[in-house]
């Protein structure tokens, strides 16, 4: 009887002992450190759209032509600009393209077409999910995109 609890007691011994490296194997194998993704990665991520516009610090009512349009930031400082299903102008072209770049410690974004530099923009926040930026042309705007 002794000997018969002694085999128990040793099987659940190496039964805990088993699941206990298999659970230390488990965990240590999917603890990845996730490269810190960088200005351009979240820029490029995906296609933003507006999603709010401040004028002089105050929040201001987007057109419908504007609000959606489709901006996307390709990785080789190329960008396009789908103008969705409402165009301001119906002559406008569907699609422009221009290029974009950081400037100032990529504390600011600039943004071209056809060669000539429209603004650049400030950076506020640059997040997976949020862009947000700020620039001077005779007032203040604000503009926040998203996904």
């Amino acid at each position: 009887m002794f000997q018969q609890t002694l085999k128990i007691a040793a099987m659940k011994t190496l039964t805990f002992l088993f699941a206990l490296t298999s659970l230390t194997l488990l965990f240590s194998s999917c603890k990845k450190d996730d490269p810190e993704l960088t200005k351009t990665d979240l820029l490029t991520l995906k296609s933003w759209k507006r999603t709010a516009l401040k004028v002089s610090g105050v929040d201001s009512q987007q057109d419908e032509c504007s609000s959606n349009d489709i901006y996307t930031f390709f990785k080789d400082a190329s960008y396009s600009l789908d103008e969705g299903a409402t165009k301001c102008l119906p002559d406008d072209d569907q699609v422009i393209s221009g290029n974009w770049n950081f400037v100032e410690g990529e504390s600011k974004i600039r943004i071209s077409f056809s060669g000539i530099s429209l603004f650049n923009k400030e950076i506020i926040e640059l997040t997976p999910s949020v862009l947000k930026v700020r620039f001077n042309f005779i007032v203040d705007f604000e503009e926040t995109y998203t996904h």
